[in-house]
């Protein structure tokens, strides 16, 4: 007889208690870190455009932030995937390290955009402002949100093979040994 495997998401019962002020420290750091980078950035005069050549040939297409949107939820999980403290701690502490370097790469070299986004209409406005008022400004490099996807699938991996094979892939599209 097999064992039963564990559900990915499932509600940890008592152990919430011990989880949840993991998840709301991590929420008063990020918010403190990120919104007080933007905060103090915006204290500035002039900022520098850090552009590529590229990126004025990139197609706009503001239905993709729904896909930029899924991190939260992403990260809501956690407590319910990552059910004890133990589990949690982990990708709590990747997370914070993550939010603190970032925030010295925000207030140390701040950078705006040299284009301006067209107004977006139809149902793809909605997901488009949110996403564009929770970027803040000057905010742009290092992105958090790859940052935060990449240890989600990490942390998450312990409990299915999804994350794993899809940070596989992810690794190896970077490797500097493979082509292409």
């Amino acid at each position: 007889m097999t064992a039963r495997r564990e559900p990915f998401v499932a509600w940890p019962g008592d152990e919430l208690r011990r989880t949840l002020p993991l998840c709301a420290a991590f929420a008063a750091l990020f918010a403190l870190c990120y919104g007080g980078a933007a905060w103090l950035t915006g204290l500035r005069g002039d900022l520098p455009a850090w552009n590529l050549p590229f990126e004025h040939a990139t197609p706009f297409v503001p239905s993709l932030s729904i896909v930029y949107l899924t991190i939260t939820p992403a990260l809501m999980l956690a407590p319910f995937v990552l059910r004890t403290r133990s589990q949690l701690a982990p990708l709590v502490g990747a997370l914070s390290i993550e939010t603190l370097v970032a925030t010295c790469f925000f207030v140390l070299y701040p950078q705006t955009t040299a284009f301006s986004r067209p107004p977006v209409a139809g149902w793809a406005g909605i997901p488009f402002t949110i996403a564009d008022t929770i970027n803040l400004r000057y905010n742009e490099f290092p992105s958090l949100h790859v940052a935060f996807a990449c240890s989600a699938a990490w942390a998450y991996s312990a409990r299915t093979q999804w994350p794993r094979k899809l940070a596989g892939v992810c690794g190896a599209s970077r490797s500097p040994s493979r082509p292409g």
